[in-house]
C-alpha cells in the first residue's frame, strides 16, 4: 500500500540587516505535491507578504522592501520515524 504521505525538512538561510540566521522546520504534505516546489513555496511565502527576486535566476526572495531576504538552502524527504522526533521538538 502507497502512502498518501511526504515527510520533509527545509532549511532556510534568511538575511535581515547585517544578521545572517537559519530556519529549519518538517512538514508533512500530500503524495502528490512536489517536494521541491513544496519547499520554494515555502520559502516564498515564509514571511507571509508578498516576496519579490530581482532575477528570475536569483535564489532570494525578498519581503519588506529588500530588507528581509529568503533563501532555500535545502528541502529533503525524510522518514516518517525521522518526522516524528524532529516534530517533538519544532515548536518548543
Amino acid at each position: 500500500m502507497k502512502s498518501n504521505t511526504k515527510y520533509l525538512f527545509i532549511s532556510l538561510t534568511i538575511r535581515n540587516g547585517e544578521y545572517e540566521y537559519t530556519s529549519i522546520s518538517v512538514h508533512e504534505i500530500s503524495s502528490r505535491k512536489s517536494v521541491k516546489k513544496f519547499g520554494r513555496d515555502y520559502a516564498k511565502n515564509f514571511y507571509g507578504g508578498k516576496s519579490f527576486k530581482n532575477s528570475p535566476e536569483e535564489d532570494w526572495y525578498y519581503f519588506n522592501c529588500g530588507e528581509v531576504a529568503v533563501k532555500l538552502s535545502t528541502v529533503e524527504q525524510i522518514k516518517k520515524e525521522e518526522y516524528d522526533v524532529l516534530n517533538k521538538f519544532q515548536f518548543r
